[in-house]
């Protein structure tokens, strides 16, 4: 029996079959011989409710009625007349559908009269401020319900289960999403199987050794950043100024060339040991300018052994020199 989901897939009822009305159908298919008592019987219902349901049948174009079948009434062959429901569910869905793209038309005279969008207007032309990360998850949900063809994203730590929902969501509606993360975020497990969800949805994602801030770009035509980087609470940056937006999508294409394409068995990446307190320290000593000797008296070890343990760190961070060690080990955050 076909039930209601929320999985994508078309059903009976979607075309305007309830319950009953798909019982008595299949029986009526199966069976076109059964008088109304049997039917009640084999649908499980009274007469008055099984009458009804016939004649919603009727109302549906997939049974007319006839005076010499048992029931009263006849199915039609099920290939033509569903057929035929699905082109006027189809039809009516286009209707829906242009009225809400004529809808979008209004947006622009609605936007010039919304005082956020006028010049000058706290970030300046084509550029509006929100305080406080209740406003700015409450305007990304505004802005992403808009999105009609690209979403690109860097994001910073670990997924969050809302902004989840909401690609998600982009995803079902056809959108190219293609999402930047920081390498960290693979080292967990709930992690990985989250963002094999989102490939399999057909996201495009990688992850970066950088340490990212974060940006999103909708239909390349507005911009959402932090205020401050290093304080997110204190709010976001919309940014739809042309210049400003030119060298955001920039920005995105630069960290995308830069970043790896995940697997698609994400449960095959080995994770990433995590650096310990001597090596982040080691780091800081070297990036200071300190010499080996300095640092292994530091540590109470030979420079030979220090000499190792630095070559075992250049070596994750794949670096053939001490300068480019230094590098790779601020874009992953090390320092």
């Amino acid at each position: 029996m076909s039930k209601a989901n929320d999985t994508g897939v078309m059903t009976l009822r979607d075309l305007g079959f309830d319950e009953l009305t798909e019982r008595t159908y299949r029986a009526l298919l199966q069976k076109p011989e059964h008088d109304l008592t049997t039917l009640e019987t084999q649908v499980g219902a009274a007469e008055d409710d099984l009458r009804n349901a016939l004649a919603h049948l009727v109302d549906l174009g997939v049974a007319r009625t006839h005076r010499a079948a048992p029931s009263g009434v006849v199915a039609g062959d099920p290939t033509a007349s569903l057929r035929q429901l699905i082109e006027r569910k189809e039809d009516e869905l286009l209707r829906k559908y242009r009225k809400v793209a004529g809808l979008r038309t209004e947006l622009g005279a609605l936007s010039a009269l919304d005082g956020r969008g006028l010049a000058g207007l706290r970030g300046g032309p084509g550029v509006e401020r929100i305080d406080g990360m209740r406003d700015v998850r409450e305007r990304l949900h505004e802005l992403s319900s808009l999105t009609r063809a690209s979403m690109y994203c860097v994001l910073q730590g670990r997924p969050r289960p809302e902004i989840g929902r909401a690609l998600d969501l982009r995803l079902r509606r056809g959108i190219e999403l293609r999402l930047i993360h920081e390498r960290s975020v693979l080292d967990d497990e709930q992690n990985r199987t989250y963002l094999h969800r989102l490939m399999t949805a057909g996201a495009l994602i990688r992850v970066s050794d950088r340490r990212l801030d974060p940006l999103m770009v909708m239909d390349e035509q507005v911009a959402v950043v932090p205020i401050d980087p290093e304080n997110h609470g204190q709010g976001a940056l919309v940014v739809r100024q042309v210049g400003l937006l030119t060298g955001f999508l920039r920005l995105f294409d630069r960290l995308w060339d830069e970043a790896r394409e995940l697997p698609p068995d994400l449960q095959d990446i080995p994770q990433e040991p995590e650096l310990t307190d001597d090596d982040r320290r080691l780091l800081e000593l070297l990036a200071s300018g300190n010499t080996d000797e300095v640092a292994a008296r530091h540590f109470g070890v030979s420079v030979r052994h220090l000499r190792r343990r630095i070559a075992r760190l250049a070596a994750r961070l794949e670096a053939s020199s001490r300068f480019e060690a230094g590098v790779a080990a601020v874009r992953r955050g090390w320092l």
